[in-house]
C-alpha cells in the first residue's frame, strides 16, 4: 500500500534510475508545453472559425489569432475563406455582401477571392429576379456581377437587354397613381392621384422630375344687388353704371340679370378702376334686354374670379327708360374673394397638357394649364354642363348642355357662342384636330351622322346610314367615318361626297375600330382573340393580322403612318401603316396585367412612350423604317406570291430539331423550305416550295415527332396533311370544322392528328384521312396531348380533365380522369411514365401521376401567361414560355421544381418550344438533346422568320462589352432603377 512519490524513489529506487527518470520528465515537460502551445490553446479559435453563428467580427479576430500560431496560417486562412463563403451564400442584400466582402479582403490575395463573392452573390440574384421574371432587377444584377466579368456573365446580361432595350431610352419607375397623361407636344408625363399632379420632362434623354402641385378649383361667392321695379311697361332704354374698386378688374365678371332671369354678361373697358370712377354701359352692351318688362326684382351679380387682389362695390346706378335707380354705400361692399380648394372633379384634355377642375359649390370652372402647372382661368360654367374638349390650341371650351353646345372663350372667361345644333339626346365628341364637332343621332331605320364647325358654327357635312352602328369612329377631321356593325363588315365613308370608299369583310366581330389622321388606314380590335389593320386601297386581306387571346391596344401616331400594338402581357410593336411592315423588336413595356396602358408618339413620331398607372413609363426610340420605295426583301414565287409577309403574321412552324420551316401564307398555300435557307435561296429555291393547300388563309401548322410529316388548318375549315419531303398531300376527306384552331397535334407515332377548336375536337387517321372522331364537347376546351398512341388527353375551362381512346368494340369515347378546382389552361404528357403537367388558369403548374390518381405535393407558380409547354425527350425536364422567357423545372416524384430560367426573344404568337439536337453527339447521331439544354424559337424579323438558337448552358450567343461601373451607370439611368435585392427563398 505504499505511495509512489519523489521520497519514495529516492529511498526505494535503485540509484542508476534516477537519471534516466528525470530526463524523461524534462523530455516530456518540453514536448508537452509546445503540444499545449500549438494544438490545444488554438482549438476555441478554430471552433469559433467553423461556428455559423458568430459575429463576424469575433470570427475576424479567431482568424487573427489562429494565424499567428506558428504552422497555423494555412488552416486559419482556409476556414476563414469557408466560413466567408458560407455567410456569401446566405447574404441577402447589399449591405451584408458588402461587410462579408470587405473582411474578405484581409486574406493573402484577399482581393480576387472577395470580387468573386460579390460576383457570385449577383449571380444569385440575377437567377431569383429572373424567376421572377424581374427584368430590371436581373439586368441590374447581372451587371453588378461583372466585378468578375467572365464571358458567361457577360453573355447572360445581353440576354437580358435583348433586342428591345437597346431603343430604350429613359424609364420612370412605377408612380402610385390613378392615370398617366402624357403630351405629346412637350415631352411631359403627368401622374396624377386625385388633385395631385407629379410631373416629368424628358430633356436631353433624360427625365428631369418637376415639384409636384394640386389641381384646385375656386369656389366662389357672387356679390348679389337686388332693385324691386314696379312698372308696366317694358325696356326701351337702359344704362348701368358701377363704380368698382379693384386693382385688376379683368378677374371680375359681372352681370346683369332681369326679373325674367335673362341676363347679359358685361366685360370691364378698363384694367383697373380707383373709388369713385365709375363705368358706364350703354344700350350697346345691354341691348339684348330691350322689350324685358319692366316689373319684378333686377339683380346685379360681381363675381371675383382669380385671388390675389380684393376689391369692393361702392355704388351701382341702373337706368330704365330714363329713370334711375341708385344704390350707394358710405364704405362700400367686399366682393367676397374666392377659396381656393382641391377638386374632386377633373377633367383632363386627351393632349396631357389642361385640366378643368370643377368647384362643388359653385358654378365654377378653372382650366389649368399642366404644362406651367399654372391656372389659366376660371369660367362660370353651370354644373349641370359637361366638358366636351378643347377646341385647337385651347382657345375655346366646348361644353354640352341638355340640348345645347356652348363655345366659351378661355382668353376672357367668357360664354362667345352657342351652337344652333339641337342635341335632344345625339351623341356629340369632339375631332381629333378639334374644330369640329361630330353628333349621331340614332334612329330606325337609319342614323344620321353631322359634322359642325366650331369656326363658322354651321354644319359643313351629313350622311345617313341604315341601322345603328354598333361602333363608330373618325379620322383627324371628321370627313371620314368607319361604321361596324354585326355583320363583321367595317364600312368607311365620306362626309361630304356621302359616298361609301369600301367594305371591310372581317373574319370576326370587331369589338373597337380606330381610323389614321388621313382615313385611309382603319385598325380592328377582335375583343381579345386579336387585331387586324386594313387599307382602303387594298380591302380583300388585312396588312397586318395578329391572333392570340390577349387584352390587344394599339394606338396610331398623330400622322397616321404608324401603329403601335400590342398587348400589355406580350409588350408592343411598331408597324407601318403603308403595308404593315414590322418596325423593330416587340418592346418590353413592363406593365405587368394593366388594362389601362397608356400608348402615345411624340409629335415627331421618334419616340413612343407605354406607360401604366403603379407601372413604369419608359420612353423608346423608334427603329427607323425603311423606304417604301426599297421595301425589306420578303421571300416570293416568280410572279408576285409571297411565301412570308413583312408584318410577321404567318402561320409557320419548326420541326423537330429545327430542320425545317413550314410556312402557311394569306392565300392558302403551304411552303416546306430548309430552315438554314437564306431569303434569297427560298426567293429562287421554287422546286422546295409546295403549292397544294386551301381555299384560304392558314391558321396553324404542326409537325409530327419525327419532322416527316407536317399538318395545316385553315379558315376553310379544312385540315390537310402532307409528306416534308416530297410535298405530296396524304389522303384527307372533306370534312369542315368552323371555329379558330387552338391546337394541332400528332400522336407519337403519327398515325393520327387531331385538331382542337374550342368546342370540337378532332381525330384523323393519316392514313386514310378519315375522321375517326368528331366531337361536339360541349364546353370549351383550351389544350390538349398525346399521352399514347391512342390515348389522347383533353383539359377542360372546369379544371376537368378528360381522356378519349378506343374502348373494346374499337369506338371512341370520352371519360373524366381528373376534376380539378381551377379551369385548365395547358397540358403536356411524359412520353416514358403516366405523368401529366397541367397548368391552371392562375399559372400554376402541376403534376399529375396518373397511376396514382393525384397532383404531387410540390407545385409550381410561374410568375406569367404560359403560351407554350414542352417535356424534354428524358422526361426530367418541362420547359414553360411566358412573354419573353423560359422556365425549365425538373419533375420528380414530389412534384415540380424550379431548375433554371432564360430570357428569351418575343416569339411568333404561335411559336412552339422546339428542342434542339445534341450540340457534340456522334456522326450520324440525330438525337435530340435530352435535358432540353439547347432550344430553338422562331420569332419575327423586319424581313422574314428567325430561327433563334437558345442555351441553358450560356455557351452561345453575343458577350455585353464595356465595364461594369460605365454599364451600371447606363442602364440605371434608363430603366430609372437600382437593384432591390430580396431575401433569398
Amino acid at each position: 500500500d505504499a505511495v509512489f512519490t519523489a521520497r519514495w524513489a529516492n529511498s526505494n529506487l535503485p540509484f542508476h534510475w534516477r537519471g534516466p527518470l528525470g530526463a524523461v520528465l524534462l523530455v516530456a515537460v518540453l514536448l508537452a508545453v509546445p503540444f499545449w502551445y500549438t494544438q490545444l490553446l488554438p482549438q476555441p479559435y478554430v471552433r469559433v472559425l467553423v461556428s455559423p453563428g458568430i459575429e463576424i467580427q469575433s470570427v475576424d479576430a479567431a482568424w487573427r489569432s489562429l494565424r499567428s500560431f506558428p504552422g497555423h496560417a494555412n488552416t486559419a486562412d482556409r476556414l476563414y475563406q469557408n466560413q466567408l463563403a458560407n455567410r456569401a451564400d446566405l447574404a441577402s442584400d447589399r449591405v451584408a455582401i458588402g461587410t462579408i466582402a470587405d473582411f474578405a479582403t484581409r486574406l493573402p490575395e484577399g482581393t480576387a477571392f472577395s470580387e468573386e463573392l460579390r460576383a457570385e452573390f449577383w449571380d444569385r440574384q440575377a437567377r431569383n429576379a429572373a424567376r421572377g421574371e424581374r427584368r430590371d432587377e436581373a439586368l441590374l444584377a447581372a451587371l453588378e456581377s461583372l466585378v468578375v466579368a467572365t464571358p458567361a456573365r457577360r453573355r447572360f446580361a445581353a440576354t437580358l437587354l435583348g433586342d428591345d432595350y437597346p431603343h430604350l431610352i429613359a424609364s420612370l419607375p412605377a408612380q402610385v397613381a390613378e392615370r398617366l397623361l402624357f403630351s405629346p407636344r412637350d415631352m411631359l408625363i403627368s401622374a396624377i392621384s386625385g388633385a395631385r399632379v407629379s410631373q416629368w420632362a424628358l430633356q436631353n434623354l433624360e427625365l428631369i422630375p418637376r415639384d409636384s402641385w394640386v389641381i384646385s378649383a375656386l369656389e366662389i361667392t357672387p356679390l348679389v344687388r337686388r332693385i324691386a321695379v314696379n312698372s308696366n311697361a317694358s325696356v326701351t332704354r337702359i344704362g348701368l353704371k358701377v363704380n368698382v374698386q379693384h386693382a385688376r378688374l379683368a378677374d371680375l365678371r359681372l352681370k346683369l340679370i332681369a326679373p325674367s332671369g335673362r341676363s347679359v354678361d358685361l366685360e370691364f373697358p378698363i384694367e383697373r378702376s380707383s373709388a369713385n370712377n365709375e363705368i358706364t354701359f350703354g344700350m350697346a352692351e345691354l341691348g339684348e334686354l330691350r322689350g324685358e318688362a319692366l316689373a319684378g326684382t333686377w339683380s346685379i351679380s360681381l363675381r371675383d374670379e382669380a385671388t390675389g387682389v380684393s376689391g369692393e362695390l361702392l355704388s351701382w346706378d341702373l337706368n330704365l327708360n330714363s329713370q334711375g335707380l341708385v344704390e350707394s354705400f358710405d364704405q362700400g361692399l367686399e366682393i367676397p374673394a374666392p377659396v381656393e380648394r382641391e377638386s374632386n372633379n377633373i377633367w383632363f384634355s386627351t393632349d396631357g397638357r389642361h385640366a378643368i377642375a370643377r368647384a362643388q359649390q359653385s358654378d365654377s370652372a378653372r382650366m389649368w394649364n399642366l404644362v406651367s402647372a399654372r391656372p389659366a382661368r376660371t369660367l362660370a360654367i353651370p354644373a349641370a354642363e359637361d366638358v366636351l374638349g378643347l377646341t385647337a390650341d385651347a382657345r375655346y371650351l366646348v361644353t354640352l348642355a341638355q340640348d345645347d353646345v356652348h363655345l366659351w372663350r378661355t382668353v376672357n372667361g367668357r360664354r362667345e357662342a352657342t351652337l344652333p345644333a339641337r342635341i335632344g339626346g345625339a351623341d356629340v365628341e369632339l375631332t381629333r384636330d378639334g374644330e369640329h364637332l361630330f353628333i349621331v343621332r340614332r334612329g330606325e331605320p337609319e342614323t344620321s351622322f353631322e359634322l359642325w364647325s366650331l369656326e363658322s358654327r354651321r354644319m359643313v357635312a351629313s350622311l345617313r346610314v341604315g341601322g345603328s352602328p354598333a361602333l363608330i369612329a373618325l379620322d383627324v377631321s371628321g370627313r371620314h367615318v368607319a361604321v361596324a356593325d354585326y355583320d363583321r363588315a367595317i364600312r368607311i365613308w365620306d362626309m361630304q361626297t356621302k359616298l361609301q370608299l369600301v367594305q371591310l369583310d372581317q373574319h370576326s366581330q370587331p369589338s373597337a375600330i380606330h381610323l389614321a389622321a388621313d382615313g385611309q388606314t382603319v385598325a380592328v380590335l377582335h375583343g381579345e382573340q386579336g387585331l387586324s389593320m386594313w387599307r382602303t386601297d387594298r380591302p380583300n386581306e388585312p396588312v397586318l393580322q395578329e391572333r392570340g387571346n390577349e387584352r390587344w391596344q394599339l394606338k396610331f401616331s398623330p400622322s397616321g403612318n404608324l401603329l403601335a400594338a400590342g398587348s400589355a402581357a406580350r409588350g408592343y410593336r411598331v408597324y407601318r401603316s403603308a403595308d404593315g411592315a414590322l418596325l423593330g423588336p416587340v418592346l418590353d413595356a413592363a406593365v405587368g396585367q394593366a388594362d389601362d396602358v397608356l400608348l402615345a408618339f411624340n409629335l415627331d413620331e421618334e419616340i413612343l412612350v407605354t406607360a401604366a398607372a403603379n407601372a413604369p413609363a419608359r420612353f423608346w426610340g423608334r427603329p427607323p423604317a425603311p423606304q417604301l420605295a426599297a421595301p425589306p426583301m420578303t421571300p416570293s414565287l416568280p410572279g408576285g406570291h409571297r411565301v412570308w409577309r413583312s408584318t410577321g403574321d404567318s402561320a409557320v412552324a419548326l420541326s423537330p430539331g429545327g430542320d425545317s420551316l413550314a410556312i402557311g401564307d394569306a392565300d392558302g398555300h403551304v411552303h416546306i423550305i430548309s430552315a438554314s435557307a437564306s431569303a434569297e435561296e427560298i426567293a429562287g429555291a421554287r422546286d422546295e416550295l409546295n403549292y397544294i393547300g386551301h381555299q384560304g388563309p392558314i391558321l396553324d401548322l404542326a409537325f409530327s415527332a419525327d419532322g416527316e410529316l407536317v399538318a395545316s388548318a385553315g379558315v376553310d375549315g379544312t385540315l390537310r396533311v402532307w409528306d416534308v419531303a416530297s410535298g405530296l398531300p396524304r389522303p384527307h376527306s372533306p370534312f369542315v370544322v368552323s371555329g379558330q384552331p387552338r391546337q394541332m397535334e400528332f400522336s407519337p407515332d403519327a398515325k393520327y392528328v387531331a385538331l382542337l377548336t374550342g368546342q370540337r375536337l378532332v381525330l384523323i387517321e393519316i392514313a386514310s384521312g378519315t375522321a375517326v372522331a368528331n366531337m361536339d364537347l360541349g364546353e370549351l376546351h383550351s389544350s390538349m396531348t398525346f399521352l399514347t398512341n391512342d390515348q389522347l388527353l383533353v383539359g377542360t375551362e372546369r379544371g376537368v380533365l378528360r381522356q378519349l381512346s378506343r374502348n373494346r368494340v374499337g369506338s371512341w369515347g370520352l371519360q373524366d380522369i381528373y376534376s380539378g378546382n381551377r379551369p385548365i389552361r395547358l397540358i403536356a404528357a411524359a412520353r416514358h411514365n403516366p405523368n401529366v403537367v397541367i397548368v391552371d388558369a392562375e399559372n400554376r403548374a402541376q403534376l399529375l401521376r396518373l397511376n396514382h390518381g393525384q397532383i404531387a405535393p410540390l407545385e409550381l407558380q410561374l410568375p406569367a401567361t404560359v403560351y407554350a409547354m414542352k417535356v424534354t425527350p428524358a422526361d426530367t425536364r418541362v420547359l414553360f414560355r411566358t412573354p419573353g422567357w423560359i422556365h425549365r423545372t425538373g419533375i420528380s416524384t414530389s412534384g415540380m421544381v424550379w431548375v433554371d430560367t432564360l430570357k428569351v426573344p418575343n416569339a411568333l404568337a404561335r411559336s412552339q418550344i422546339v428542342i434542339d439536337r445534341l450540340r457534340q453527339a456522334a456522326a450520324g447521331d440525330e438525337r435530340l438533346d435530352p435535358q432540353g439544354n439547347h432550344l430553338l424559337l422562331l420569332t419575327p424579323t423586319e424581313s422574314f422568320v428567325e430561327v433563334d438558337e437558345l442555351s441553358f448552358a450560356a455557351d452561345k450567343g453575343p458577350l455585353l462589352f464595356g465595364t461594369r461601373d460605365e454599364l451600371l451607370d447606363e442602364w440605371q439611368r434608363r430603366i430609372g432603377s437600382s437593384p432591390a435585392i430580396p431575401s433569398p427563398q
